[in-house]
């Protein structure tokens, strides 16, 4: 049987999706790959209790203005979660009343507003690991009492955006402890955007991010601003969408 060259191409493209990265020419990382599965059975995990803290800094990098907001996510009647604004500071003043109609508007307009990282923004997805460059470096790390292992990472979102920075995973059990990363390139106008992710146990004995911080600074020559936010995430729960 006679296979048409357009025909051969796709088959060897199947053949070469079909085989395991070390087939390829990736050499397998038993600990990153503890890592990986790990993130795949706790990918369901959602943050009860969320806190946030921005504050845009002045020069000597003391905040000149601060917003804090408490959230409350729980599970709606129909399956669906449901965010809940309880408490907001603007400069310490209380704001509660006009975030909550700002949040009431967003949802109106199908933007739920939620403090999260997408999937995609870490780089243990099992489905994105063909974007995924990771590189162990050796150094170690302590982290509340664990062992951490260094790797340089370099990897693809969803939207094409790259992420290059280090990641520790725990010696023994390959769960992640922190992620540190930047977009490479930086965006237009911005001189320094960083993002550390901090993984913790969560009460069912699963892994969750339990807190994140982002800082960064841009403008123009005569417009310059720097931020710091910090989120805190607490009480987790499982849950699938239904």
């Amino acid at each position: 049987m006679t296979i048409p060259t357009n025909q051969c191409w796709l088959l060897v493209l199947l053949l070469l999706w079909a085989l395991p990265n070390s087939a390829l020419g990736k050499k397998a990382d038993p600990l990153w790959d503890k890592a990986v599965a790990l993130s795949g059975a706790n990918e369901d995990q959602v943050a009860a209790s969320i806190h946030s803290r921005s504050e845009i800094l002045d020069k000597q990098g003391n905040a000149k203005r601060t917003d804090e907001t408490w959230i409350t996510l729980s599970v709606g009647e129909d399956g669906e979660i449901v965010t809940t604004i309880d408490r907001a500071l603007e400069d310490g003043a209380d704001v509660t009343a006009s975030t909550q109609e700002k949040a009431r508007k967003k949802a109106e307009d199908g933007d739920g507003g939620n403090v999260e990282l997408g999937p995609d923004f870490l780089p243990f997805v099992k489905a994105n690991q063909r974007k995924v460059e990771a590189k162990s470096t050796g150094e170690t790390r302590a982290f509340d009492g664990r062992t951490g292992t260094g790797y340089d990472v370099r990897y693809k979102t969803d939207e094409g955006d790259t992420l290059v920075g280090t990641t520790y995973l725990d010696v023994e059990s390959g769960a992640p402890l922190m992620l540190q990363v930047r977009p490479d390139p930086l965006p237009t106008m911005v001189d320094e955007f960083e993002t550390e992710v901090f993984f913790g146990p969560t009460a069912d004995g699963g892994w969750a991010i339990v807190r994140f911080v982002v800082t960064g600074s841009g403008g123009v020559v005569l417009i310059k601003k720097r931020f710091r936010a910090e989120v805190t995430l607490g009480d987790h729960f499982r849950h699938r969408e239904p």
